[in-house]
């Protein structure tokens, strides 16, 4: 027996990915129970797919980190290339091409985009011999973001192309961006969501030329910065006209969900009943009501974790709470203590793609953040996301144990 591996082996972070999947398949069981055979089926193929996740994750765990950068370029070139197979040859469902279908297999080209991403950008992060003390490679790492961001929000999937900005900048501060180019990149980022209301975008546009000011950058880039951030603002308000109704039903139904309470804000309003209903210890596992009556929408998707509060109460979502911060926070580990940067990058990308999910996914089920249609890591329904999910977790345990190579 190889004592060397038991010893470094992280059992910690393992058993806690193994609580978070079982507590998701028993959440899911029982958030499709009533829906009878198609309920079933639902529970039968996210087994399946936890089947094959498990695959990929025992590959992410015993692939060595140097194969692993050294294909990351192939595998990122494979991942934009079905992003953008998707868009032409993509099956057309509520407007959106999301899916495609190869040799009988449907899956989301933008789930294996989001580890490919980390992979990349990890490799990119980790040359030594690049100036980092210049802005120009910075610039050249925001491109691996971008790509794939522009190919997903043209399907469209607004929530899905969120995830790689968030994980990628946090990589990229995470390695040593200067702040200030960090605040430069996150600024029409705010911008656009200050755009909803125009007296919020004055003050953030103000304040944050009035900052840069402050901190002696020259007037005539502040003025650039200025006439930049305005021109987005405007841009934004435009859009925004623009978009889906769907999407625009969300914004409103996030900004006053009492105006349509059994339209556009039904399903946020029925989740946080759901939730609140269950108070200290739920209803019991199987016997929540509104979930029985399949009064919560997307019950096995985007709003599971109401599930989990009706019928667990607080100490059920309290205990997976935990255990996702137990993940997180292990990959935080990882990348502190890592000797080679490439390991120490992507347990960064790994846990902040665990924790932007988790974060999102609560925040919209209980009303603070408007429906994105972003997943719950290992509970919600999807065989593409979880086993995304599954080779996350592969990539965070192999990095986790080799942390101390190189």
């Amino acid at each position: 027996m190889n004592y060397r591996f038991l010893i470094r082996w992280d059992w910690g972070l393992t058993l806690g990915l193994l609580a978070l999947w079982g507590l998701g398949l028993l959440a899911l069981s029982s958030a499709v129970q009533p829906m009878g055979g198609a309920g079933h089926h639902i529970l039968l193929r996210q087994m399946g797919a936890g089947a094959i996740g498990m695959i990929f994750l025992a590959l992410c765990v015993f692939l060595p980190p140097r194969i692993l950068e050294r294909w990351s370029p192939v595998f990122f070139a494979l991942a934009i290339l079905l992003l953008i197979a998707v868009l032409l040859r993509g099956e057309l469902s509520h407007g959106a091409r999301r899916w495609i279908s190869i040799a009988g297999i449907r899956f989301q080209p933008s789930e294996p985009a989001k580890i490919a991403m980390i992979l990349t950008l990890a490799s990119f992060l980790s040359h030594r011999r690049k100036r980092w003390d210049r802005i120009w490679p910075w610039l050249q790492g925001l491109l691996i973001i971008i790509v794939p961001t522009l190919l997903v929000l043209r399907q469209p999937d607004l929530g899905t192309a969120s995830v790689f900005p968030v994980i990628g900048i946090g990589m990229m501060l995470i390695a040593g961006m200067p702040i200030m180019l960090f605040f430069l990149l996150l600024s029409p980022f705010v911008t656009t969501l200050t755009a909803l209301y125009w007296p919020l975008a004055a003050l953030w546009i103000g304040g944050s030329s009035y900052t840069l000011l402050r901190r002696r950058i020259s007037l005539l880039a502040v003025i650039l910065y200025l006439l930049v951030q305005i021109g987005i603002a405007f841009s934004a308000h435009e859009a925004i006209s623009h978009l889906e109704p769907y999407q625009k039903a969300r914004l409103n139904a996030f900004v006053n969900p009492e105006k349509d309470p059994q339209g556009a804000g039904y399903q946020v309003r029925q989740s946080k009943i759901a939730i609140g209903s269950g108070e200290w210890t739920g209803w019991g596992y199987g016997k929540g009501p509104l979930k029985e009556l399949l009064y919560l929408p997307r019950q096995h998707t985007d709003f599971i974790f109401s599930v989990v509060g009706e019928e667990g109460g607080f100490l059920a979502t309290s205990c997976i709470l935990l255990l996702s911060g137990l993940l997180i926070f292990r990959g935080g580990q990882v990348t502190r203590r890592a000797r080679d940067p490439f390991v120490g990058a992507t347990a960064a990308g790994v846990s902040l793609f665990y924790f932007y999910h988790t974060a999102v996914n609560i925040s919209v089920t209980v009303g603070l953040l408007p429906v994105t249609g972003l997943p719950m890591p290992f509970f919600s329904s999807g065989g593409s996301f979880l086993i995304s999910c599954m080779a996350a977790a592969g990539l965070l345990l192999g990095m986790s144990f080799r942390k101390l190579e190189y």
